[in-house]
């Protein structure tokens, strides 16, 4: 009986520690299955949070890209406006004008007045002030008009700084017109800006308004609010003679107007009486001197082959012809 027993006890034992170690193999199995598991859902979510990092990246550089397409769209925007408002103020093209001038321009010359104490005085003054050129037909006034334009672009820097030039000719209507002249200003000025003004706009939108006529009073005051956008602004006109007088008047009233906000300079045939309108302008002869005379025609004779090929054989006859011209020229 006891043998029995033992022998129960054995069995009892030995079934006890086989379903022990079954379940502890259930647990190992369980365990490694979690562990499977978690590891499985770890690289589930490294690989999610990576895939949202790409997308997160994705989206940012197309909201970028979206912003920077719009941005691009309103410059396009502005500059069309911009453009449309610059053609609708003024259809004269000074510009190219002055580049027809100065290229007609012998070089070394016109330096007497770029020099000139009164010159640089006007140039260099701390406060606005008028400069009044006068000559005689034929001094050369127009093109030391474009010469003084060109040493005012290669002199003056910053965005700050405008310069303007007018060209009356008396064979274009447009440049005699007070009306296109004073509008002249405004395109010119609102040429050298990178925004269009609120106030320009709104003349604008007046202007193209036909039942709302502008005054004069409205265009001194768009250019009065243009000119204000910058610390310096130079004005140079060429040939105010060149207008008829009911314009050439209404012209100099709107300088007249503005002197205290321009740096400006005028040529003109001494007959017209700058001083009624302008009493304080310091005042400048335009006389072509010698030097420049004998500069000019020494080119000219240089540019013809055959004559340069005559007066090389005589030395003295070109010393006369130089010398003989450059007098009775008498500063033309």
């Amino acid at each position: 009986m006891k043998s029995l027993v033992k022998g129960e006890d054995s069995e009892l034992r030995i079934a006890y520690d086989e379903f022990h170690r079954s379940i502890e193999n259930e647990n190992g199995a369980v365990r490694n299955a979690t562990l499977v598991e978690v590891q499985q859902n770890l690289t589930i979510s490294t690989r999610t949070e990576s895939k949202t990092e790409v997308i997160v990246t994705h989206t940012e550089r197309m909201n970028q890209y979206i912003e920077d397409q719009q941005d691009r769209e309103a410059h396009i925007a502005s500059t069309s406006e911009r453009d449309d408002i610059l053609k609708s103020l003024s259809s004269v093209n000074f510009h190219n004008k002055h580049i027809d001038i100065l290229a007609k321009h012998q070089p070394n010359t016109g330096q007497w007045l770029l020099k000139s104490d009164k010159f640089q005085q006007w140039f260099r003054s701390h406060t606005c002030n008028t400069l009044g050129c006068t000559g005689i037909a034929g001094a050369g006034k127009t093109v030391l008009t474009s010469v003084a334009v060109d040493y005012l672009q290669q002199s003056v820097c910053g965005s700050d700084i405008a310069i303007v030039y007018l060209y009356c000719d008396y064979k274009d209507p447009k440049t005699r017109n007070e009306v296109e002249l004073i509008l002249s200003i405004a395109q010119q000025l609102a040429g050298q800006m990178d925004a269009v003004t609120p106030e320009l706009k709104a003349f604008c939108e007046k202007k193209k308004d036909n039942r709302r006529g502008i005054t004069n009073e409205d265009r001194l005051s768009v250019v009065e609010s243009l000119v204000a956008c910058f610390s310096r602004v130079y004005v140079c006109v060429d040939a105010i003679d060149e207008c008829p007088e009911d314009n050439r008047n209404g012209f100099l009233w709107f300088l007249k107007k503005m002197q205290s906000l321009l740096y400006i300079v005028m040529t003109s045939r001494p007959h017209v009486d700058l001083k009624s309108y302008f009493p304080n302008m310091s005042q400048l002869e335009i006389v072509a001197p010698e030097s420049d005379i004998t500069e000019y025609l020494t080119s000219k004779i240089e540019r013809d082959a055959s004559l340069a090929r005559l007066l090389a054989r005589d030395p003295q006859l070109r010393g006369d012809i130089l010398g003989g011209i450059s007098k009775k020229a008498e500063g033309m």
